[in-house]
Formats: structure tokens, sequence, C-alpha cells
């Protein structure tokens, strides 16, 4: 696939400001990441692009350096996020606007975010909280007792070592999850000492 193309459907995707989703807000926050200056963590999956294009609003073609495979799986990268494209070409990355479940109200890094319902989200039967608000509460035992007193309605991370009594506490569950992460140690077996299999 050395020429990958993409369609949008325009009357999905709605931008919380009620504008359609259009092809050249998908080239702008690709090109964003191209730039020579960029600091991007994604610039690595859109080097291999040589040339993009609108085709109409519904439509973006790009050429790559080479056949890639993988190259569509590698474009739903989270750091590859559309953004509303500026009349310029930049994009807007400063007003929160997506086409997410909820809508940015207000946003104070570090203290708290608070979103609300998009009426016109893509996704039917998601989105089913009116308004969610997000507290960064860096410590752990805080985080318990804001659950405990019904100050907040969720946690994440509680202190694992007080996890399972909080568990038995009625009207509260913990979830545990297995995580997917794993580490790897890529080694050269053949370099000495390394190849040595008497040490």
């Amino acid at each position: 696939m050395r020429r990958p193309g993409f369609s949008i459907c325009e009357r999905v995707f709605e931008f919380h400001n009620g504008r359609s989703l259009k092809s050249n807000d998908v080239v702008a926050s690709i090109k964003h990441h191209l730039g020579e200056d960029t600091k991007s963590a994604a610039k690595g999956i859109v080097s291999q692009i040589t040339e993009i294009t609108t085709q109409g609003d519904g439509q973006v073609k790009m050429v790559l350096e080479g056949p890639n495979a993988d190259f569509p799986y590698l474009m739903s990268d989270y750091h590859l996020g559309i953004c509303p494209a500026n009349d310029d070409g930049t994009i807007d990355t400063q007003s929160g606007l997506g086409t997410a479940g909820y809508k940015l109200e207000s946003f104070d890094p570090g203290v708290r975010t608070y979103a609300v319902r998009n009426p016109n989200y893509w996704k039917s039967g998601r989105a089913h909280f009116d308004a969610i608000e997000t507290l960064f509460v860096s410590d752990p035992g805080a985080r318990e007792n804001g659950l405990m007193s019904d100050e907040l309605d969720v946690i994440s991370s509680p202190n694992l070592a007080t996890a399972s009594r909080l568990g038995k506490r009625p009207g509260i569950d913990v979830f545990y999850t297995n995580g997917n992460q794993h580490c790897t140690l890529p080694m050269l077996n053949n370099v000495a000492p390394f190849g040595d299999n008497k040490r």
C-alpha cells in the first residue's frame, strides 16, 4: 500500500461547534506533525508521507515513500487526533473542539476538567453521562476518602495496600484488570562477552 486513501463520513463526524469534519481538517492535522521543527511523537509515523491532498470534502489521498501494509493501523495512533483546520492551513489546538462524546467546558491543568455530553455524538448508545468532572487528586489516601465520603464517584489507582479493604465497604466495588504492558530486554547475545554461554 503506497497510495492509501481515506474516506470521511461527513454527515457522521461533527465538531463540537456543529461544523462537519472535512478532508482539509485531516490534511491540516497530519501536516501539523510533518513540520521540519515539529517535536511530535507521531513524526515517525507520518514522516513516510511524501504527498497528502484532499479529493473534495470527503476524501484524503496520500503517497508514501514505499509500501506499508500497516499504515492504516498506524494512523489510529492517539497522537494523530484530528483538529479543526484554520483558514491559513494550521490547526486549532487551543479550543478543545473535537468529535468525541463529550465537549470540553473548562480545563484547569492539574486541577479540574469539566465536560458535557455531545448531543451530536456519532456513536449511538454511548456517552451516557450528562457531564463528567475530573479532579486531579494526587494523594491516594485523599482519593479513597473522597470515594468513601461520596464526594467522588470513581477513582483510579487506589493504594494497593488498602484496595482490598476498600472493596469490602458497602457500595464500593474495586475492579482489577491485567495490564497489557510488557517489557522486553533486547540483547546482542552474539557479541562478547554475552556470546559465551559458559559464563
